[in-house]
């Protein structure tokens, strides 16, 4: 076990906030999905620069044709620079590595020097933030990008997933009322088609696959979906279910809040200012599962991302942007069976110590802080229990909820050595 404290303001300081997310206990193995390896690589994010329509960046999915627009950002916050490296694996749709080899994907050498770094400004939690653009690549599919230290393959530090894809069949899509007394009052189904018009396709029926995202998450993402009809005659691929092979939980809008400006910001109860860190409590929360649906039409969630900000500093938010620990208070009546998170795209959906709460039965309340820079965060909580995350037993679920959904669609022929990502299309749910 390695214990590291943080260096702040020119004192070394201990406390419990501390060691909880800077003690490093698991071994490291590689994990094809988005990981942090350690607990001091801090904010995360690969993403699109394009901006969508409320000017944060995109996802990282982007077509083969006019790429160049992946761009890998993180912090490390032990102060002192690095030699990062990073590799990029193509895998299958499925996520394990497919028999494509480096040669076949990349335009150089599979070893990237991360030399793109600058140090904060005036924060009293001192970190490096990195950069990294990703290169053109030459096939589609999934791909994982792995990053490490000193030229150790062994030494992770963070993997993250992304998508290029072909434009080589035409998808349509339509959110569709879910038929059901029950289902219907909570539930958001997704109807969609796949022409390939003139495009080749061995055994379409087979061969074609399809993934469904609901917010850019992978773990309760529908896979493994297979048309329904296949129409040779006009090349369709039909995927209009009728037993909610196609459906998700509607959920409801995300919990938010802004710690990006110098006073307390949207949601904010307090702010604690210390020598080496502020702390910022949030207001406090209720479960919502027994309310009625509220649209929060007047300040819209932004579907479970984070955006980081800080409205002091002079717009280079990347370095100027200070951590801070955040609490979290939700009042219940009860205590829960099973543990309650609080999660977001700031922590890839995982459920870890850090992020876990504690119940306090003396003020039925569940407690926990996250430390995290400035921004606006979105945020949800969670029940789990016998392996099973339940979101609406705190959050409620709603088919009127808004929501972005997605559907990835793969091909491999036969005899193939991995999957094509052969189309994209995304999908808003605004009611």
């Amino acid at each position: 076990i390695i214990l590291i404290a943080g260096f702040l303001n020119g004192n070394w300081v201990f406390g419990q906030e501390w060691e909880k997310f800077m003690e490093q206990t698991e071994e490291k193995e590689l994990k094809y999905e988005d990981w942090v390896y350690e607990p001091y690589i801090r904010s995360v994010v690969l993403y699109n620069t394009r901006t969508d329509e409320n000017g944060f960046p995109s996802q990282p999915i982007i077509p083969l044709n006019g790429q160049g627009g992946l761009l890998l950002e993180f912090d490390d916050i032990t102060d002192d620079d690095e030699d990062y490296f990073a590799k990029i694996i193509h895998c299958n749709r499925d996520w394990s590595m497919s028999g494509f080899r480096p040669i076949e994907y990349l335009n150089e050498y599979n070893e990237y020097n991360i030399n793109e770094f600058e140090f904060s400004i005036n924060t009293k939690v001192p970190y490096v933030h990195y950069k990294f653009r990703l290169p053109n690549l030459k096939i589609s599919g999934n791909y994982l990008l792995i990053v490490y230290r000193g030229g150790d393959e062994e030494d992770l530090i963070l993997t993250r997933r992304f998508i290029i894809h072909e434009d080589a069949v035409r998808v349509t899509a339509k959110a569709d009322n879910v038929i059901g007394s029950t289902e219907a009052l909570r539930m958001q189904q997704v109807n969609f088609s796949v022409f390939y018009g003139g495009l080749n396709l061995d055994i379409p029926g087979d061969n074609v696959t399809t993934v469904i995202r609901k917010n850019n998450r992978w773990e309760n993402a529908i896979t493994e979906l297979k048309p329904l009809f296949v129409k040779q005659h006009v090349q369709e691929l039909d995927f209009n279910f009728f037993n909610l092979e196609n459906a998700f939980e509607g959920g409801n809008e995300f919990r938010f809040f802004d710690t990006g400006s110098r006073n307390a910001g949207l949601n904010i109860e307090d702010v604690e200012r210390k020598e080496g860190i502020n702390i910022i409590s949030l207001q406090k929360d209720k479960p919502r599962a027994d309310r009625v649906y509220n649209s929060q039409r007047v300040l819209n969630d932004v579907n479970g991302r984070f955006l980081i900000g800080n409205l002091a500093g002079s717009g280079n938010a990347e370095v100027e942007a200070d951590y801070n620990e955040v609490e979290f208070t939700l009042a219940v009546e009860n205590q829960y069976e099973g543990d309650v998170f609080v999660l977001g795209n700031f922590n890839d959906w995982k459920l870890k110590d850090e992020n876990r709460l504690v119940y306090d039965q003396a003020a039925n309340t569940y407690t926990g802080s996250l430390f995290l820079k400035q921004g606006r965060y979105d945020y949800i909580y969670a029940v789990y229990k016998a392996r099973k995350i339940n979101e609406s037993i705190l959050e409620g679920s709603f088919n009127l909820t808004e929501n972005e959904f997605d559907i990835i669609v793969y091909y491999r022929p036969l005899a193939g050595r991995g999957d094509r990502a052969i189309g994209y299309r995304s999908l808003f749910i605004n009611r």
